[in-house]
């Protein structure tokens, strides 16, 4: 199901909605102090080379977004009365931890950021200005 407020992550094959939510905000911003906060505990680790808790802290903003994903995607289709697809449950962090390199643990970071991109994003629908000093857009 695509939808413009998920983001996916591909790990090892297997798609997992990620979602910037209500809830998973509240855990990001308990885990790291805001949801900026997310990227500058990374960012920081990144900086200092401290490759493990680079990945610890991947891992811990990735869980409440996979949570927040799996739960919009299935109160989705409850709401709409579409049949719940099989949604995979994000596999644990000793799982992830073990099985996930460093190139594929910054491609779920990827996913996570765009996550928290398209989750944060405003649609504002603006109304055409018609009036004397914008001549050239008045219709």
């Amino acid at each position: 199901m695509d939808n413009k407020y998920l983001a996916w992550a591909d790990i090892k094959g297997t798609k997992y909605p990620l979602c910037l939510s209500i809830g998973s905000s509240a855990a990001l911003e308990e885990a790291f102090g805001s949801v900026t906060g997310v990227v500058n505990c990374i960012v920081q680790h990144a900086d200092n080379n401290e490759i493990s808790e680079l990945m610890r802290s991947i891992l811990k903003a990735a869980r409440p977004l996979a949570q927040a994903g799996q739960s919009y995607l299935t109160g989705t289709a409850l709401l709409t009365g579409q049949p719940i697809d099989d949604i995979p449950e994000f596999p644990a962090d000793e799982v992830l931890s073990a099985v996930l390199s460093a190139n594929e643990m910054l491609e779920l970071w990827t996913a996570c950021l765009t996550a928290m991109r398209v989750g944060s994003a405003r649609e504002v629908e603006v109304a055409k200005d018609n009036s004397p000093k914008n001549a050239e857009n008045a219709m």
